[in-house]
């Protein structure tokens, strides 16, 4: 069959764009090499503003956290144009939680040439519409959600995230056993639930690649004797528990009846009311692993927008003809400074990106009750 001249034209004119876009593109990012090597000189964009958007929703109770991160983008906004060097535009739009609609509101903030998004607090939105941002590249830094499958599906190179993961429960617990062990042993214990597993299987890995000794063990839930199990731990210098509260008090129990010195940490689920209403002379004995609020959602937002600032300025001056003509190149451009280019330096203090995507940061530090609340815990390791 053949093909209508005016086909045949259109197609090959969207070859040769792609082909022009491609060779755009490539000797932007050439270009931007070679003037970083050679330490070029970065103006500001005075005419070109950054376009940010903070989307989340405007009502229910995660309004507030979307009221956070826009107060926390507004003030870095504040201070860097103080500085007469660059100009900004933000815009607030409400996802209501939704994933439709987070999807619907990500394509129009493209179209609308937006550069940083920040913000759908709202996991399964913010999950949806990460997914419509690294197709166009446009960068969004998530400064709420820590569901590991924001970051997990691959390499996404606009996607970035702050405020750390959920699943780094595992590898914080590690970090904190071997720098408390010194040369004794290390168990790892767990109730076979998937969350306990998990936790417990990434200890783990790490202690394992450590090289310390460790000793492994499960229990079944639901018991109120670990004889056994205690017998077989018992010896360590320090235990750490992944389970929940009930079973957490009896092993305690049983361990400080049977003499053991060992430092006893648990999960997360451990830290609730039930364990010191239960085992109200136990409680303070045990450590537990809550997750590391310390930087808010708006000192996250406002340290998003530093670092996005600055990788955007130092994209700009060596390309400034493809970073007019070609959204694409500019989002490129400033997502690889920010994913390479580590760490950045903010208010926040430095920060740099692994390979996902995820910042650098502890996700899980340690607690203890001080019979009303649980509180940073003293002890250090």
């Amino acid at each position: 069959m053949t093909s209508h001249p005016r086909t045949v034209q259109k197609l090959e004119a969207r070859a040769v764009a792609r082909a022009c876009a491609i060779r755009r593109r490539t000797a932007a990012f050439f270009v931007l090499a070679v003037a970083l090597l050679c330490g070029a000189a970065v103006p500001a964009m005075a005419d070109d503003p950054i376009r940010i958007a903070v989307v989340g929703p405007v009502t229910g109770a995660a309004r507030l956290t979307t009221r956070a991160i826009e107060a926390g983008a507004r003030r870095a906004i504040g201070e860097l144009s103080a500085t007469g060097s660059q100009r900004f535009t933000l815009i607030t739009e409400d996802d209501g939680c939704d994933p439709q609609t987070a999807t619907t509101k990500a394509h129009g903030l493209i179209a609308a040439g937006v550069d940083l998004v920040l913000g759908h607090p709202c996991t399964k939105a913010a999950i949806a519409a990460a997914e419509v941002y690294a197709q166009s590249s446009v960068v969004f830094i998530a400064t709420h959600t820590r569901h590991p499958a924001l970051t997990a599906n691959g390499r996404r190179a606009s996607i970035f995230r702050l405020c750390g993961r959920d699943d780094g429960q595992g590898r914080d617990a590690a970090r904190i056993l071997l720098g408390l062990s010194g040369d004794k042993p290390i168990a790892i214990v767990n109730d076979r639930t998937l969350y306990a597993k998990t936790i417990a299987e990434a200890a783990e890995r790490v202690v394992r690649a450590a090289k310390a000794q460790m000793i492994t063990a499960t229990v079944i839930a639901g018991q109120k004797e670990y004889p056994r199990l205690v017998s077989k731990i018992k010896d360590a210098s320090i235990v750490f528990y992944a389970g929940f509260p009930l079973e957490a008090g009896f092993i305690t129990s049983e361990l400080l009846s049977a003499g053991s010195g060992a430092r006893i940490i648990a999960s997360d689920a451990v830290a609730t009311r039930e364990l010191p209403a239960s085992f109200p002379q136990i409680t303070s004995k045990i450590d537990v692993l809550m997750r590391a609020d310390d930087e808010t959602d708006e000192t996250l937002a406002r340290a998003a927008v530093e670092i996005f600032t600055h990788a955007y300025v130092r994209a700009y001056g060596p390309v400034r003809d493809q970073w007019m003509s070609d959204a694409a190149t500019r989002s490129a451009l400033a997502a690889g400074i920010l994913a390479k280019a580590g760490p950045h330096a903010s208010t926040s203090g430095p920060i740099a990106f692994d390979a996902a995507g995820d910042a650098d940061v502890t996700s899980y530090k340690l607690m203890q009750w001080d019979g009303k609340n649980w509180v940073p815990a003293r002890r250090s390791f």
